[in-house]
C-alpha cells in the first residue's frame, strides 16, 4: 500500500518536473496546435493576392510613368491646361461649321484679301503644330500635338474647296479635335496625380 502512495508521489513529482521545465506537451495543447495550423494555409493565399494587387497598380503606375517621360512642350499642370482649352475652343468652332456651310475662298475682288488671310494663318498654325510634331519626344504629347495640326490641315482644305468641294474635310476636322482633347484630358490627370503616381513635377 505505501508502495504505490510512493510510487504515485513520484510520478506526480516527476510530470511536475517536466512540466516546469517545459518538456512535458499535454493531449490539450497537441489538440490546439492542429487547431491554428489550418489558419495559416488561409494566410498564404490572401497574402500572395495582396502582393498580385500591389504589382498590378505598380503596372499600371509604371505605364503612366512611361507616358510621361520626356515631355518636351506640355511639361507641367498648367501648360497642360492652356494646351486642352484652346483644343476645346477650336473644336467649338469647328462645330459651328455645321450651322453655317463655308463657300470655296475667293482670291479675287473684294474677298481676296479675306481668303489669303485666312490661308494665311491656317497654314502658319499647321506649320507651327507640325514643328511641335517633330520636337516631341514623348508618344502622348506626339499624338496630341499630331491630332491638332490634322485638324488645322483639314481646316485649310475646308477654306480652300469649302464644304461642296471637300465634303469630309469638316467632319474629319471635328474628329481630329475631339481626339485632341480626350487625349489633353488624360495628360492634364496624369500631370495632376501625386509625384510619387507618375506625375511630373511642374
Amino acid at each position: 500500500m505505501r508502495a504505490g502512495v510512493l510510487d504515485a508521489i513520484t510520478a506526480e513529482t516527476a510530470m511536475r518536473g517536466k512540466m516546469q521545465r517545459g518538456m512535458f506537451i499535454s493531449p490539450a495543447m497537441v489538440s490546439l496546435a492542429h487547431q491554428q495550423k489550418p489558419a495559416s494555409l488561409f494566410v498564404i493565399p490572401i497574402t500572395r493576392q495582396g502582393m498580385k494587387d500591389h504589382a498590378s497598380k505598380g503596372k499600371r503606375k509604371g505605364k503612366i510613368r512611361i507616358a510621361m517621360t520626356g515631355f518636351t512642350v506640355l511639361t507641367n499642370r498648367k501648360r497642360a491646361v492652356i494646351a486642352l482649352a484652346h483644343s476645346v475652343v477650336f473644336l467649338g468652332i469647328a462645330l459651328h461649321g455645321f450651322v453655317s456651310p463655308r463657300a470655296a475662298v475667293v482670291l479675287h475682288g473684294s474677298e481676296a484679301a479675306l481668303g489669303l488671310t485666312l490661308i494665311a494663318i491656317y497654314l502658319t498654325v499647321a506649320g507651327i503644330l507640325s514643328w511641335l510634331v517633330r520636337i516631341s519626344r514623348c508618344l502622348a504629347e506626339r499624338a496630341y500635338f499630331a491630332f491638332c495640326a490634322s485638324s488645322a490641315t483639314f481646316g485649310l482644305l475646308r477654306i480652300i474647296f469649302g464644304d461642296n468641294g471637300l465634303p469630309p474635310a469638316q467632319y474629319l476636322r471635328v474628329l481630329m479635335l475631339t481626339c485632341a482633347v480626350l487625349l489633353g484630358m488624360w495628360i492634364l490627370r496624369s500631370h495632376s496625380l501625386p509625384a510619387g503616381e507618375g506625375a511630373l513635377s511642374d
